[in-house]
């Protein structure tokens, strides 16, 4: 994964080595197990305020989107916590 494939070519990565993009690498990795990524979101949101300001679920997704721009990765968790509150 990477954020700067330009410095991959082609020819020149194994042929069992994908280059991806961050976010493409977010989703897919949150995409396989949502309700885990929901759980390590919380226990993230849980532990801060140690240093610094205490955070929220959403303000730690929040944060994940504007940062590193993981609209789809955010997509997925926002769509597992809704199905976990019901």
């Amino acid at each position: 994964m990477t954020r700067n494939a330009k410095d991959f070519p082609r020819e020149r990565v194994p042929i069992k080595i994908e280059i991806r993009p961050l976010a493409d690498f977010a989703h897919n990795t949150l995409s396989i197990n949502p309700s885990a990524a929901v759980r390590a979101l919380e226990a993230v949101a849980a532990r801060s305020g140690r240093r610094g300001m205490a955070l929220t679920t959403e303000d730690v997704r929040d944060t994940i989107e504007r940062r590193f721009d993981f609209v789809d990765a955010v997509a997925v968790l926002c769509s597992a916590a809704t199905r976990d509150d019901q």
